[in-house]
């Protein structure tokens, strides 16, 4: 049951990731163009950022390269978004809208579906 319809933004936490969403909202991520959101997904790939093990991984995984990156590089791509180092308060709002399986990798797909969530809830 929704509280006033808020429940579908959450991870469980609502007033929690509310919280994190608005403290983040500065970040003006909604401004930034879908193709500067593209071009760093390319960047931090795996055919472009990581070492043959990983690579290999991928292979055993049945991932492309290059539409796989993994979570763990958003923290680099955001601080390459916005110019600077972000907060722990704007990181933990950033990582809100991705890989929500626990896979650790996130596909071309659910990064154009994240950053879409992104500029639709950063908008309002």
């Amino acid at each position: 049951m929704a509280f006033f319809g808020l429940t579908g933004l959450s991870d469980g936490n609502t007033m929690e990731t509310i919280f994190k969403r608005q403290a983040a909202r500065n970040l003006d991520l909604h401004q930034i163009p879908d193709e500067e959101f593209e071009r760093l997904f390319l960047q931090y790939s795996l055919s472009n950022q990581h070492t043959m093990v990983d690579k290999t991984a991928g292979d055993r995984l049945k991932l492309d390269p290059a539409q796989t990156m993994v979570r763990s590089d958003l923290a680099k791509l955001l601080s390459e978004l916005i110019g600077d180092t972000p907060t722990n308060v704007q990181m933990e709002a950033f990582l809100t809208f991705f890989n929500t399986d626990t896979s650790g990798c996130i596909s071309i797909e659910e990064y154009r579906r994240s950053y879409a969530s992104i500029k639709r809830v950063f908008a309002s």
